[in-house]
């Protein structure tokens, strides 16, 4: 139940995933699959599964909040409502040194009324050149600030950002 509703949380208005990474702008698979999961495994009684298990048709969103915030992961979600036609953001702020991860902190993907405004790219390519990886994952390839030219630099260690100029 808690990871259904994790993913129902982070759902853009669309019911579908934040352009991140290697996502596909939209993509209706995890909070949709998840609900899926859990409504086979809990049964039908938890109304915001039912509700992104049926995009919407059936059971209902949040009343009592918009926007979520997970401080485990640096995730956020904030929501004008829980209609398709909300103006909604999400924000990611992972420090850049989870595996898989770019230098993209406080990147943010928009959406207004079904039209996505901000999109956070790019989508990964697999390839042997370094030059291309190092541009796919820097800061200036996302909808995020660079500051003197600088891109964000993740450590492995997790402890924390370095700068290093970019180019």
């Amino acid at each position: 139940r808690k990871s259904a509703h994790y993913l129902i949380n982070l759902q853009n208005p669309i019911h579908g995933t934040w352009q991140a990474g290697d996502d596909s702008l939209y993509r209706q698979t995890r909070a949709q699959d998840v609900s899926k999961i859990a409504r086979f495994f809990l049964g039908h009684d938890d109304p915001l599964i039912e509700w992104s298990y049926s995009l919407g048709e059936n059971g209902a969103p949040p009343s009592d909040y918009t926007s979520y915030a997970y401080d485990s992961v640096a995730k956020s979600t904030l929501r004008s409502n829980w209609t398709e036609n909300a103006v909604a953001m999400h924000i990611e702020a992972d420090g850049g040194f989870m595996s898989h991860s770019h230098n993209d902190d406080l990147a943010i993907n928009l959406i207004a009324y079904g039209t996505p405004l901000i999109v956070n790219t790019p989508k990964y390519l697999y390839t042997g050149d370094q030059r291309i990886i190092d541009w796919q994952t820097s800061t200036r390839a996302h909808s995020t600030i660079e500051i003197n030219n600088t891109t964000q630099k993740g450590q492995l260690t997790g402890k924390g950002l370095t700068a290093e100029p970019f180019g």
